[in-house]
């Protein structure tokens, strides 16, 4: 069962697309103010439109299916993606795999960097 009260909207009405967000998330799980290393990225798209790039929360999840040594899985219980670094060889297939763009890979990061909302 997939946890459906943990999640991410945006208003896009109401974006500035002033990347606070973005800020907010490196801080939160990165111990430092750097947009580059959010797990969430703001994309302004026209004058009127601004996306979202998160998990999404599939139902069948392309970047688990992607994997080559099964170090991503959806966590039981929560419906979240989470990754396994001991199994991880940041070869960055989940990365190219997932749709929404919520899989990260930096330099410097041994394991990609996903949105756990």
């Amino acid at each position: 069962m997939r946890n459906t009260e943990k999640t991410i909207t945006l208003q896009g009405d109401k974006c500035t697309d002033c990347k606070i967000c973005e800020l907010t998330c490196s801080a939160v799980r990165e111990r430092g103010f750097n947009r580059g290393k959010a797990r969430l990225h703001v994309e302004r798209q026209d004058l009127l439109k601004v996306l979202l790039d998160i998990c999404r929360l599939c139902a069948h999840p392309a970047c688990v299916v992607a994997c080559p040594t099964h170090a991503i899985e959806v966590a039981d219980g929560l419906g979240i993606v989470s990754i396994t670094p001991a199994d991880c060889t940041a070869c960055g297939l989940c990365v190219s795999a997932c749709p929404h763009k919520a899989l990260r890979l930096w330099p410097g990061r041994d394991v990609p960097a996903v949105c756990d909302l």
